[in-house]
């Protein structure tokens, strides 16, 4: 945002430089009277505004990017003006002058003046190119009268540089306001006296406030804003329209300087010059105020146009008792009038057409989409005969539409305006509708209906068959993606720009999924052990005693994976590892993982190896660790819970565990395992083995199980994984890139933005945390940089522990207590606070506490043992300092990172803007008001909330 104080001098400035211009000529060297002869030689009026804008504009607060090309563009055909207005004797040819006009407007459309109102390049080309002649040329005609020109083109500059100043399009605004301000300073330097333009002034301005108009973006969306924006330039074009009919029907030439135009007229009603360009000036700028208020929303988006008409017919019906009139035309010549009549053909030709084959062709599209919205149902379900039926359809609507919008007498309809683009984008759906149905088709013919895991077996060959037509299909949604994304949207119907915008996102979405599909088909064959065996190690997590990435740690497994089938070759308890292998054993992590962990022994007590909550680093802990306690080398880690057991056992149904009287499901395996095992169980053999049985089983289960296609065992798996129930890590990058791609890593990725992460750790070694309920909320103020790079972030963050445990009635095993330290019922825990912030003062239910401040993971880390007695509620509260990088498009983001928990907590955010600030968009949050947003979610994954900030203008 360029500064205002430079910009308010830019404006003096050029206002200045015009009066100063002004005065210094002579009266009768500024004078061109409307037969061109100069009495004598010397720069014109029109001259000393274009170097009064260039200096105000350039000198002071001097814009970038098209706006300082547009100026240059101006200048040059400035100075053919010049040499026009020097001229005296032998005037410029109209051809020649209309053609550096139009010349300099493709020199704007190739430096990056854009407009989109009609279906191609090169009809937008010849769109700018004859509204910029036709914008100057009706200029130059007001300029047969005195300081006409300039009186009317300041409230049009003047219009255009608020619309731009509202909408942020600074470079417009300061050229707009100083090529405004050099008007004005003429206008009052001439007041007592009678001056022109001239050819340089009226080819500058002319030129400056056409192209300003079409560069400019309104606030009013596309098409409407064309009705906002157009009656910017309503005197000038009146001027020119009577001129022209008049010259028409008297049958002169369009192009010479005649006192024929509305400025004459209205003075021979009679009315003084200077009444008559009030009156041109309080016309123009009542249009131009409309313009403005219709854009802010103040008025309706109609109204300029209403007001530009009734103000073109009360100047029309006072012109037409002007006594000019009383002298009768001869009529229009016959070849006008065949002219006339050829462009109304013309334009029926262009508009019917085009107009009838959307009509047509609208059904089609609709026909096609439906379609297509069955197949990918079907394909989800895994029904593959019936949505390559579904694509079959489509593709015939898709076609028919096409068919439809590709005749030659339609393609006439791409150079209409706003008609344009909407019949170009229909043809671009259909053919993207036939390309993609045709590809699904394909993908559907190749891919076997009988791709279903039987036997607990997987036909990875089959998959592998896949993997090239997949890609293949993923090429073509990713290239679709490319095609609607070149779409240009700013002049389609509201209808149409939905319907590309919807088609855009689910594209998007089709491609990554895709690419997705692609990328499994080539890599989990390896995974399954299709080129050779391989071996993981299986943690069964118990989140009673929580662990960061779930639970501790208390049976494991190793599965083999070979040929497309799982087998579970060995499980046993955890206290085998502690014991197995020598007593030192080799500890291999990065370094934070060991500056925290080290000293809770980490190397030999597997309890603890997962106290970091990113399993990728808690993965290659077990790798180092798992073949010096007795085990094999493996080649990933598989981390499961009993959540995650219950998603397998509603793919394989009920199981039979002894001594469990009764079959384990997926609707009791939590509250079995996690809780009334421990109290029925008096064996502590029978307990302790217990949740590694029903893994076993559960496990077993899956690896012989009819467990049908794809489609259904993602639907069954990906909530779990998704939460951290059941996650996985391979040593291999590829793969282990595949279990980013689906949610199933569970890792900590390094990130810029701000983040939060609250982790609970069972320090008293009961199973306390069955009962425990967490809650969050995080209240965030945002200061952003007044560049707003950087945000600066204070927050407050307050966690709420409920210990739900009773002190007593339960066995000792569950609720203590472990040792002396500590009561019956109490949960010890060692909270962790992730976060990019610092935190710079903390209490622990009102008490102040001092937490320890290490890193980890990119982040800083703050921890403490804290305890919560049974049957009652402790309060943890921080308040954080610190700078985040704002995210490109003026993002802040707030990552929530989740610990798997056996009841999700429940966080609530808040995020507030400080004065001159405030929220434009917001993403996985409500606008509350203009400076905050708020959201209220269970946290049972990952979530992130963006919010979108602006500066108040």
């Amino acid at each position: 945002m360029p500064d205002p104080i430079l910009v308010v001098a830019a404006v003096v400035a050029a206002a200045v430089a015009g009066i100063a211009g002004s005065l210094s000529f002579r009266a009768d060297r500024l004078a061109e009277p409307p037969d061109g002869k100069r009495r004598r030689r010397g720069p014109s009026a029109g001259t000393v505004v274009v170097f009064a804008t260039v200096a105000g504009a350039l000198g002071l607060a001097p814009p970038s990017g098209t706006a300082l090309r547009l100026v240059g563009v101006a200048i040059l055909l400035g100075a053919v003006g010049v040499v026009a207005d020097r001229r005296s004797r032998r005037p410029l040819r109209p051809a020649l002058r209309v053609g550096a006009e139009a010349a300099a407007a493709a020199a704007a459309v190739l430096l990056g003046l854009e407009t989109g109102v009609t279906g191609t390049t090169a009809t937008n080309l010849a769109l700018v190119v004859g509204f910029v002649v036709a914008v100057v040329e009706s200029l130059r005609l007001l300029d047969a009268a005195p300081r006409a020109a300039a009186v009317v083109a300041i409230p049009g500059v003047a219009a255009i540089a608020a619309i731009a100043a509202d909408t942020g399009h600074y470079g417009v605004t300061t050229i707009a306001l100083a090529l405004a301000g050099g008007l004005v300073g003429l206008v009052a330097a001439g007041t007592r006296q009678a001056f022109w333009l001239g050819e340089a002034g009226c080819l500058f301005s002319g030129f400056l406030l056409a192209t300003l108009l079409v560069a400019v973006s309104p606030a009013t969306p596309a098409p409407l804003s064309l009705v906002v924006l157009l009656p910017v330039v309503t005197v000038p074009v009146l001027n020119a329209v009577v001129v022209a009919v008049d010259r028409l029907r008297r049958r002169r030439r369009l192009t010479e300087r005649r006192p024929d135009g509305l400025p004459h007229r209205l003075r021979a009603l009679p009315l003084s010059w200077s009444l008559t360009l009030l009156l041109l000036g309080a016309a123009q700028a009542t249009v131009s105020g409309s313009v403005v208020l219709a854009d802010r929303g103040v008025a309706p988006a109609a109204a300029p146009m209403g007001v530009a008409a009734v103000t073109a017919l009360f100047l029309l019906v006072v012109a037409s008792r002007s006594r000019m009139q009383r002298s009768s035309p001869r009529g229009l010549s016959p070849a006008t009038r065949l002219a006339g009549l050829g462009l109304a053909v013309g334009l029926a030709a262009a508009l019917v057409p085009a107009a009838l084959a959307l009509v047509g062709a609208r059904s089609a599209l609709a026909g096609g989409a439906a379609a297509t919205e069955r197949a990918l149902a079907a394909a989800r379900k895994g029904q593959v005969e019936a949505s390559g039926a579904a694509l079959d359809q489509a593709e015939a609507a898709f076609a028919s539409a096409a068919d439809r919008l590709d005749g030659p007498l339609v393609s006439l309809g791409l150079a209409v305006p706003v008609l344009g683009p909407n019949l170009s984008a229909a043809r671009t759906l259909s053919a993207l509708g036939v390309e993609l149905a045709a590809t699904g088709t394909t993908v559907a013919t190749v891919a076997p209906s009988d791709l279903r895991v039987a036997g607990g077996k997987v036909p990875v060959e089959e998959i592998r068959r896949l993997a090239p037509e997949l890609a293949e299909a993923a090429g073509v949604l990713r290239d679709a993606v490319t095609t609607t994304d070149g779409i240009p949207r700013a002049f389609l119907l509201p209808a149409v720009r939905d319907g590309v915008a919807d088609l855009d996102v689910r594209l998007g979405d089709a491609a990554d999924s895709a690419e997705l599909a692609a990328s499994a088909a080539s890599v989990v064959p390896a995974i399954l052990g299709a080129d050779e065996p391989r071996r993981y190690f299986l943690a069964i997590q118990n989140n009673a005693e929580l662990r960061a990435t779930g639970g501790f740690i208390g049976s494991f497994g190793e599965l083999v994976a070979e040929d497309g089938a799982l087998r579970l070759e060995r499980i046993g308890r955890v206290a085998e590892l502690n014991q197995g292998g020598p007593v030192v054993k080799d500890l291999v992590a990065p370094q934070d993982y060991l500056d925290r962990y080290t000293r809770f022994d980490v190397a030999s007590t597997w309890q603890s190896v997962n106290l970091s909550p990113d399993l990728p680093t808690v993965g290659g802990v077990i790798a180092g660790l798992y073949p010096q306690s007795g085990g094999q080398p493996i080649d990933g880690v598989i981390a499961i819970d009993p959540i995650g057991l219950a998603a397998i056992l509603r793919l394989t149904g009920p199981v039979d565990v002894a001594p469990w009287p009764e079959p384990i499901t997926a609707d009791n395996v939590v509250q079995i395992t996690l809780n009334q095992a421990y109290i029925d169980f008096e064996d502590n053999d029978d307990r302790v083995d217990f949740i590694g049985d029903v893994a076993r089983s559960a496990v077993e289960a899956f690896s012989t199980a009819d467990l049908g296609g794809p489609a259904g065992i993602f639907d069954a798996l990906a909530e779990p994984a998704r939460g951290g129930h059941l996650a996985a890590w391979f040593t291999r990058d590829d793969e282990q890139a595949l279990m980013e791609r689906v949610d199933v890593a569970n890792d900590v990725q390094l990130s810029a933005a701000d983040s939060l992460l609250v982790v609970n750790q069972n320090a008293s070694a009961g199973k306390m945390d069955y009962y425990l309920r967490r809650t969050t909320s995080y209240d965030v103020q945002l200061r952003p940089e007044p560049e707003a790079e950087l945000l600066e972030v204070s927050a407050r963050l307050r966690v709420t522990m409920e210990n739900q445990a009773p002190p007593e009635g339960l066995p000792s095993y569950i609720i203590g207590p472990y040792d002396e330290r500590f009561q019956p019922g109490e949960n010890y825990s060692y909270v962790s606070l992730y976060t990019p912030l610092e935190v710079t003062g903390a209490t622990w239910d009102g008490a102040p506490l001092d937490l320890e401040a290490e890193e980890e993971l990119g982040r800083n880390v703050y921890s403490d043992f804290l305890s919560i007695p049974a049957l009652s509620t402790r309060i943890l509260e921080a308040q954080l300092q610190g700078w985040v990088a704002t995210q490109p498009g003026g993002w802040y983001e707030l990552e929530l990172l989740h610990q798997p928990l056996l009841v999700d907590g429940e966080v609530s955010v808040s995020v507030s803007v400080p004065p001159g600030w405030r929220i434009a968009e917001v993403e996985g949050a409500r606008l509350e008001s203009a400076d905050q947003a708020v959201a209220t979610l269970v946290l049972a994954q990952d979530e992130t909330i963006r919010v979108r900030l602006v500066a108040d203008q």
